[in-house]
């Protein structure tokens, strides 16, 4: 993790995508399959709803939880903790992470979050009324 700027920023990589928040913690969302497994075991949803990003808001944020538990705990970050840091990031810029280190994890999964035409997804797709 870098915290070279205090600017706020979202980034994709070949492999991971980013986060800054307002201390200049990168964030490194990267989906691998143990993670995957630990998302579907921990909150209880399915793949098809984490490819398409159709989870309720409290499961998105335990999402980024567990997609980055291992870097919080290096720096020394329980969950709450955690959840305090990465507020500081708005919430459409770890929208745009997370839905960036799904697509790279599901490649077609991408055209979905995309609305279909092979762009990038501008609205946040949470499910509704959950």
């Amino acid at each position: 993790m870098s915290s070279k700027s205090k600017k706020q920023t979202t980034n994709t990589d070949r492999d991971f995508t980013t986060a800054t928040d307002a201390n200049g913690t990168v964030w490194r969302f990267r989906l691998g399959f143990n993670t995957i497994r630990k998302i579907l075991r921990e909150l209880n949803i399915t793949l098809a709803e984490l490819t398409v990003m159709e989870v309720r808001f409290a499961d998105l944020l335990d999402c980024l939880h567990i997609v980055c538990e291992a870097q919080a705990k290096e720096i020394g970050l329980g969950k709450e903790e955690f959840y305090n840091r990465i507020e500081t990031v708005p919430l459409t810029e770890l929208t745009h992470a997370l839905r960036g280190c799904v697509a790279l994890a599901f490649p077609s999964a991408s055209e979905q979050l995309a609305g279909g035409d092979g762009g990038t997804a501008t609205e946040t797709p949470f499910a509704h009324g959950k």
